[in-house]
């Protein structure tokens, strides 16, 4: 039976096990189809979602029983599909019937308890879809607005939210807060969810308002409390690509104590997405970095936070600080880790990291806390920086800082500073810029103590730096090399406007360059201030500074161009000590008004070498002091030298600092050799002896000068704004070929020189002629008077001309004064005026017979004018001495080394009166010197020129054969030739010309008598086959030998000379014929001698008797070579007397070797010879007669040997030819003569 029972219950059970799984999957099938309505319940549901006091109803617009997807009935996440009962279109409603809520569809769960009970009891409430709007009001209380209208509201103007009206959501969230209980309306709800929300929230209070594009929200309640989750899909710009951002929140609410919990988690948020949420989020539009994280915070039982802990992560992107630079930060990374405790009253920063990449990289970790207790606030921090070195380890600097804010208001900080590189901050931000300047390690300390509007009251620094270097290229022309620094400084502000505020810097040291050699710097300084007023006092000393590296360690902007002057013109050496000091006043405010009450510094130098002026060579090994008031800007030098010119104490002063407007001012004494000063005055731009054209190396002796500068300190200084003087005393000066070739020595001299003009005066040797010399030079270009003037006055000997090639022979002698004045205009036009003193001296013109003799006044004066700088002509040449009276103007050739032409206008003196204009012919190969022109005049005084020298002297010697003769081209025109007292020739004119071996022409005229007559004249000219015709004509012989004080012994005749030259040259011998007709002889000395020797007594004294012979013509032929004049066939006759001749006369010497035949009362032997046969017997022939006699005479014209052969006398003739008796006898008595030696001839018409 039992077996039976529990078979058929069996079967029963599957039975109903398989009509229940049918029924379940007829139904499961069902729902997959679609909805199953439910309508006929929808009043039952709605009364149990209405409020039981009737302020609001539900109404359902239509209730289906369907199958739905996990995650549509509030579940987060994915999930399996499930049976739930679903209102569709519900809508709450007040009295009135306007709507208060609604939601496209809702989930709904009733509770089992209460259906057994007959209540129908919501345990679950899912808003599928909704618009839901939350405000929290400037007041801090909430508003919820949940609607079906697609279109959100504008959530500026919420009007729904803002009305006072029932908020169902706002009850049905606060029946979350208690226990459930089905005996309170909602009380049996335990779960209440939104999926797939649109969510707004608007924040009065903060100002902010933001959209879930998905918003999907759980709260499960409990006896507890309330615990709940959610997930929100932020509606923010997001790049393409980019996941939309979520932000997941869980929390917890008990009821116990009414505290809620919330942590918040999000993932890839942007800040800067969040800008647009409020005007409070828009500095985050600036941060452009993924950061993800978790915030924990506790709220109080109104919903305020009481407790915030959050720790933030942050990948790769970049923030933008407007404020501090355009241009956005690289970021590499960033995390956050704190807690703020608002109930604790603090605040504790965990860790703190940002990591900056590119050329900002960085790392920045800091961590720190603020703790307040009663009233009295606590902080410290700590600030790690670390930044990469490209060159080297990183490096990292720490910053400490801690503070004390107490209930006297007063905040008390300190900071702590390690290993901190300023430079390395400074491309972060633009106002940091600055800090790039300081390229060096710092450390240090520091406490200050700030008011209730944190301005200071007091505070205390202690700072130090390493080795590094300061760039800064507006002070320093290249980094400042820092070994070590310090800085210590305190102060305290005044505890009211009565009271004075100090500042005081109790240490600054700077050790530069090198640390053990380098610079040192110490300073102090102090800051006092009362009544708005700040007076400001420091001191600065610098200790080992290197003059040459002076540029780098002096600011550029402290006395700009007294530091350029100093620092390029001071080098060498090192500063042993500078000391400043400055006290200025400070209005607080305006500080641009500060006013420099007092500055002094003191800088002091050894072994400095110091350019006193722009390329100049230094002085070297220096010592100086500088001193400055601010003002002016002050060095002392002492001692130094340029080479081998010692340097006194000098002074340079730099004026006008405070104008801006410097002016320079240099004074140096120098002493040493002439010639290294004037080198150094010979320096652009000076350049003074080059100027005038004196080579320094040219000159000796040894000066001392004061040199004096003075200009303006400008960029673009120019040689016209420069102020130069000199003024000196040389000694011993001496300059080779200082003018004319001549040396000056000797010179005891004073100098006076500035840009305007130069002055010289004292005296000298020039060639050891002792002179006062006078120079003036001028360097204005538009000054009046010349530009030089030089004056030389002294006296000068002969004997100095002539040890100078001026070789005036016996012409001048003995000392003569001179005064000569040279000049040179603004035109570069040169002029020399001497006036001579020829009192002393002894002057004489042997040709003229002209003669001054010392002690005897005598003037003479000359200009000497050039072309450019080459002298051309001596003009004004003026001598009247002793009766001399000359006018002469002389051209120069060949930049005024020698004479082209001479123009006398007036020569005067005794019985000469003639004009000149000779030119010059230069020398040419082996020709010599040569003139050309004409002499005119009204007489010429040629007594001298035709003597034969002083009584008892022999005549000058003889020309070697070979001498180069004066070549010459003379016009001759003068009305009268002096030859002595009452001789003269008159109208004497012609042409002589001469090359240097022999005269070429001869064309001279004159007239020996009154008027028109007595005509004589010479000629030598080229003739037919190149040979030289030769013309002598003389119409009165004796006029004409009178005239010329050659011979009284010649009356009348007439004289034809004519001949040629044996060859085609000037220089070849003469041969020709001479012909005297009509003459007679006067006491003749010779010929009566030779009479005497052969005639009766009576014969010779009627010669001597001055009756005189008459011939009535001579002929002869002759031979002239050279000064020898060879005779042959000699005859003349006359009445009384017959005479023949032959041999030679040298010219020259003025000796003759004559030989002839001398026949006595010519006429009866002239008709004795005529008789036929016989005549010719008794006579001897053509030539002798019957009665003659031979004749010889040897030695000097002046006193010859005359010897006459007495055998002869009464011989026929045919037996002196036979006895051979015509070669002379014996010897008449009378002055012995030396016989002269025959010498050779050069031929030619040669000079006589």
């Amino acid at each position: 039976m039992i077996r039976r029972t529990a078979k058929i219950l069996g079967l029963t059970a599957a039975g109903a096990a398989v009509v229940v799984a049918a029924a379940v999957g007829l139904f499961v099938w069902r729902l997959t189809q679609g909805p199953i309505a439910l309508d006929p319940f929808i009043p039952m549901v709605e009364e149990a979602l209405s409020d039981p006091d009737g302020r609001f109803v539900a109404q359902v617009g239509e209730l289906v029983l369907s199958l739905e997807a996990e995650d549509s009935v509030g579940e987060v996440g994915a999930g399996p599909r499930r049976i739930d009962l679903r209102a569709r279109r519900v809508r709450v409603v007040n009295a009135d019937g306007a709507e208060l809520a609604a939601a496209p569809e809702m989930g709904i769960g009733f509770s089992i308890p209460g259906l057994f009970l007959g209540k129908l009891a919501p345990t679950r409430l899912d808003l599928v879809r909704p618009r839901m709007t939350v405000l929290r009001r400037a007041d801090g209380s909430l508003a919820f607005d949940v609607r079906s209208a697609p279109a959100p509201i504008d959530p500026e103007k919420p009007d729904v939210l803002e009305a006072e009206q029932t908020d169902p959501m706002r009850e049905l969230l606060a029946s979350l807060r208690g226990a459930p209980d089905l005996n309170r309306p909602m009380g049996a709800l335990r779960r209440l969810s939104v999926t797939g929300a649109d969510l707004t929230v608007v924040n009065r209070m903060l100002g902010l308002s933001w959209h879930a594009k998905r918003a999907d929200i759980v709260l499960n309640r409990d006896a507890r409390g309330t615990e709940g989750k959610a997930r929100l899909t932020l509606d923010v710009s997001q790049q393409d690509g980019d996941r939309p951002v979520t932000v997941d929140a869980s929390g917890s609410y008990r009821n116990g104590d009414a505290a809620t919990e919330l942590i918040v988690a999000f993932d890839g948020l942007n800040p800067a997405s969040l800008a647009s949420f409020g005007p409070a989020l828009a500095p985050l539009a600036a941060v452009e970095v993924p950061v993800s994280g978790r915030t924990e915070a506790k709220l109080d039982d109104g919903f305020r936070p009481t407790r915030i802990a959050f720790d933030l992560k942050g990948g790769a992107g970049r923030v933008t600080v407007a404020p501090l630079r355009p241009q956005p930060y690289a970021v590499a990374g960033m995390s956050a880790r704190g807690l703020l405790d608002l109930s604790g009253r603090a605040v504790t920063l965990d860790a703190l990291s940002l990591t900056l990449a590119g050329e900002d990289a960085l790392t920045l970790a800091a961590q720190g806390a603020v703790t307040e207790r009663d009233d009295t606030r606590t902080g410290n921090a700590t600030l790690t920086l670390t930044r990469p070195n490209p060159v080297g380890p990183s490096q990292t600097t720490t910053v400490s800082i801690t503070g004390t804010h107490g209930p006297d208001r007063v905040l008390n900080a300190a900071l702590g500073l390690t290993n901190l590189r300023p430079d390395r901050l400074a491309g972060l931000v633009p106002a940091l810029a600055p800090l790039a300047a300081a390229a060096l390690p710092l450390s240090g300390e520091a406490e200050v103590a700030l008011d209730r509007n944190f301005e200071p009251l007091s505070g205390r620094l202690a700072i130090t730096a390493g080795a590094g270097e300061v760039r800064r290229a507006d002070l320093f022309d290249r980094p400042l090399p820092v070994a070590s620094a310090e800085l210590r400084l305190h102060g305290a502000r005044g505890a009211d406007s009565g009271v004075e505020s100090r500042l005081e810097i109790d240490r600054l040291a700077l050790a530069l360059g090198d640390a053990a050699t380098g610079p040192r710097i110490e300073g102090k300084a102090s800051v006092s201030e009362r009544g708005g007023i700040a007076s400001v006092n420091t001191s600065v000393t610098a200790r080992g500074v290197p003059l040459d590296d002076l540029a780098h360690y002096w600011p550029k902007p402290v006395g700009a161009n007294a530091r350029e002057w100093v620092t390029q013109n001071v080098a060498a050496g090192v500063v042993t000590e500078a000391t400043a000091t400055a006290a200025l006043t400070v209005p607080l405010a305006n500080p641009g008004a500060a006013d420099l009450t007092q500055f002094g510094a003191v800088l002091r130098g050894e072994n400095a070498s110091v350019r006193y002026f722009h390329h100049l060579p230094p002085a070297t090994g220096a010592a100086m002091e500088a001193t400055t008031d601010g003002k002016i800007f002050s060095i002392q030098t002492k001692g130094g030298r340029v080479g081998d010119i010692d340097v006194g104490d000098g002074v340079v002063v730099i004026a006008g600092l405070e104008t801006g407007k410097e002016t320079m001012d240099i004074r140096i004494p120098v002493s040493g050799p002439v010639r290294s000063i004037l080198t150094l005055l010979d320096t652009p731009p000076l350049g003074y002896p080059s100027k005038l054209e004196l080579d320094p190396k040219r000159t000796q002796g040894t000066a001392e000068a004061q040199l004096h500068f003075a200009f303006p300190l400008l960029a673009d200084l120019t040689f016209d704004d420069l102020n130069l003087d000199v003024v000196g005393r040389m000694r011993g000066v001496g300059v080779e070929k200082v003018a004319a070739g001549m040396n000056a020595t000797d010179g005891e001299l004073s100098l006076a020189l500035d840009l305007k003009a130069m002055a010289i005066k004292g005296t000298t040797k020039l060639d050891g002629i002792p002179v006062n010399i006078d120079w003036k030079e001028s360097f204005e270009s538009l000054g009046r008077g010349p530009r030089t003037r030089i004056a030389v006055k002294g006296n000068v000997d002969a004997a100095d001309l002539r040890s100078h090639g001026i070789d005036l022979e016996d012409r001048v002698l003995g000392p003569m004064g001179a005064d000569i004045l040279f000049t040179v205009d603004r035109n570069h036009k040169l002029a020399l005026g001497a006036t001579m003193n020829l009192e002393k001296t002894r002057l004489s013109i042997a040709e003229l017979g002209w003669e001054k003799p010392p002690g005897q006044p005598g003037t003479g004066k000359l200009t000497l004018e050039f072309n450019k700088d080459r002298p051309t002509r001596i003009s004004g040449l003026t001598v009247d001495a002793g009766g001399l009276k000359a006018q002469a103007t002389l051209e120069l050739a060949d930049g005024g080394r020698r004479v082209a032409r001479v123009v006398v206008p007036s020569l005067k003196v005794g019985q000469t009166d003639l004009r000149a204009d000779v030119t010059v012919r230069p020398k040419s190969g082996t020709t010599p010197v040569g003139y050309a022109g004409t002499i005119s005049g009204e007489s010429l005084d040629a007594r001298k020129l035709m003597g034969k020298g002083e009584p008892g002297q022999p005549p000058p010697p003889p020309e070697p054969p070979d001498t180069k003769k004066t070549p010459l081209d003379l016009e001759l025109k003068l009305n009268s030739v002096v030859f002595g007292d009452g001789r003269r020739l008159r109208q004497v004119a012609g042409t002589v010309r001469r090359d240097a071996v022999a005269w070429t022409l001869l064309d001279v005229t004159g007239r020996s008598g009154p008027g028109q007559g007595g005509a004589v004249s010479l000629s030598y000219k080229p003739g037919a086959k190149g040979l030289f015709d030769v013309a002598i004509r003389a119409e009165d012989l004796g006029a004409a030998l009178s005239a010329m004080d050659i011979n009284d012994r010649v009356r009348g005749g007439r004289l034809r000379v004519t001949g040629r030259t044996t060859e085609p040259r000037a220089d070849s011998p003469i041969e020709g014929q001479a012909e005297i007709l009509d003459y007679t002889l006067i006491d003749v000395p010779v010929l009566a001698r030779l009479l005497n020797a052969i005639s009766p007594s009576g014969f010779a004294e009627f010669l001597e008797g001055g009756k005189g012979v008459n011939f009535g013509r001579m002929s002869a032929n002759f031979r002239k070579q050279g000064p020898k004049l060879s005779l042959a066939d000699l005859r003349t006759s006359g009445s009384a007397l017959g005479l023949t001749l032959e041999g030679d006369v040298d010219l020259d010497r003025e000796t003759a070797n004559l030989r002839g035949t001398i026949v006595p009362i010519y006429g009866l032997n002239r008709l004795v010879g005529q008789i036929p046969l016989l005549g010719d017997l008794l006579s001897g022939g053509e030539g002798q007669g019957i009665f003659s006699a031979t004749w010889r005479v040897r030695g000097r014209l002046s006193d010859p040997d005359v010897s006459v052969n007495p055998l002869a006398i009464l011989a026929p003739g045919f037996l002196r030819n036979l006895f051979f008796l015509g070669e002379g006898g014996p010897s008449i008595p009378s002055k012995s003569a030396p016989s002269e030696p025959e010498r050779p001839a050069s031929g030619g018409l040669h000079e006589r």
